[in-house]
């Protein structure tokens, strides 16, 4: 989460609590939860008691798996593309900077607690260094 939207964040858990919700915060990685992505985002659930955050899958899942038979399948027009797409892309492709520069940050199924300014916890689950010492 950028630093720059904490203050958002912040009213908002408290705007939820004032309101007699529980809230709990965290920041999962999609690639633990079925996506072939690697991305962090910051999930906050206010409830009235009995809600956990679903378990991560026991793997990540692969674009192919994701998409599955659907590269298969082909409307009337196949061609995703206009001619002018076509064109950007080419020119894209040929800038020496638009080629990947290596792995994009976080791994696979890496979830954290969000803190809060003062350093306790907004969320109330582990990250995963955490439970495997447990």
């Amino acid at each position: 989460m950028m630093h720059r939207n904490r203050g958002y964040l912040e009213s908002v858990l408290s705007e939820l609590r004032g309101l007699g919700y529980a809230v709990d915060c965290r920041m999962l990685n999609a690639a633990g939860y079925g996506t072939p992505q690697n991305r962090l985002r910051v999930i906050a659930v206010g409830h009235h008691g009995g809600f956990e955050f679903p378990e991560r899958g026991a793997r990540p899942v692969t674009a192919g798996e994701a998409v599955g038979d659907t590269t298969r399948m082909r409307g009337r027009n196949p061609k995703f593309l206009t001619p002018s797409m076509d064109k950007y892309v080419a020119v894209y492709e040929e800038e020496p900077a638009c080629h990947p520069r290596g792995p994009t940050s976080g791994q696979a199924g890496e979830d954290r607690d969000v803190q809060e300014p003062g350093g306790g916890d907004v969320g109330h689950a582990q990250d995963e260094a955490s439970r495997r010492q447990a």
